[in-house]
């Protein structure tokens, strides 16, 4: 009696019902799992509640309701997936801009220190600001913007075209990008300004020496006849020094962790002194 009760209650599965059952049952298990892993959101229990809808609407026969839930299934597990956090911290990273490598700060020094020695023994000058932290938009004219990592063929085919001005400068960043060449100082200073005792100095370096004492941008100088170098820092003019060590002091300049800033009174006074000595 008992065995014709069990056929006739379940004689109507199959080992092939049976199968896919249990794999019908584990794949939802799977992804309940994987729902429960969201610590953020309770996807889960979101889950079990449109499941508990959904047959609630089957058993009291609520048929629209039913289709609806159904038919929205599909849409739903999507909705699921798509707002999971693992699957919103893989679209983050993919969706993420690429950021190109920096260079390290001894690599394009290097660089920059052997274009300007091979620019020398080919009798250019090359004139040089790096800006740090403090932006130089209002004191240098941008002329002709290129907004490229520095490597030894850009500043090689720069110097040595015919659009390269010596009388001009190269607008270089900390971080090894070169934004400008022939690029100039804003406002251009008067020469007449300038005092007596000061006319011994370039009238490039005086307009370095004015930027510098009052922003921590680092101006640069070569000399082709004597291949020194002329470094201006803080305010502070260094020349005649040989490229070893416009390359060190170039390094530890940029290698400090501390912002270095620029005397404002010394650019103020010294500006004042040239500006009384011509009114005199």
């Amino acid at each position: 009696m008992q065995h014709s009760l069990l056929l006739n209650t379940f004689g109507f599965f199959s080992w092939r019902d049976g199968i896919e059952i249990i794999l019908i049952s584990g794949m939802i298990y799977i992804f309940m799992l994987w729902l429960k892993k969201d610590i953020y959101k309770n996807l889960l229990g979101y889950f079990y509640s449109y499941c508990i809808l959904a047959f609630s609407a089957y058993c009291l026969q609520l048929s629209i309701i039913t289709y609806i839930m159904c038919a929205c299934w599909p849409a739903m597990l999507m909705v699921f997936i798509m707002i999971h956090q693992i699957s919103l911290q893989k679209n983050f990273v993919a969706l993420r801009p690429y950021l190109p490598p920096q260079q390290a700060t001894s690599e394009w020094l290097n660089t920059l220190i052997r274009s300007s020695l091979l620019a020398m023994n080919n009798h250019k000058e090359v004139r040089c600001i790096i800006q740090r932290t403090d932006t130089l938009d209002p004191l240098v004219e941008l002329g002709v913007p290129v907004n490229a990592t520095i490597t030894h063929d850009l500043l090689s085919m720069l110097i040595d075209s015919s659009s390269y001005s010596s009388e001009q400068m190269l607008w270089l960043t900390a971080e090894g990008t070169l934004l400008s060449i022939n690029a100039g100082w804003n406002p251009v200073l008067d020469e007449h300004w300038l005092a007596p005792e000061q006319s011994d100095m370039h009238i490039w370096e005086h307009h370095a020496v004015l930027v510098t004492a009052r922003n921590d941008a680092i101006a640069i100088r070569t000399n082709p006849k004597t291949q020194t170098y002329t470094v201006i820092v803080q305010g502070t003019i260094k020349t005649q020094i040989n490229a070893n060590t416009a390359l060190q002091y170039l390094a530890t300049y940029l290698h400090s962790t501390d912002q270095v800033k620029g005397n404002m009174n010394y650019a103020t006074n010294y500006k004042k002194s040239s500006i009384e000595q011509h009114n005199s």
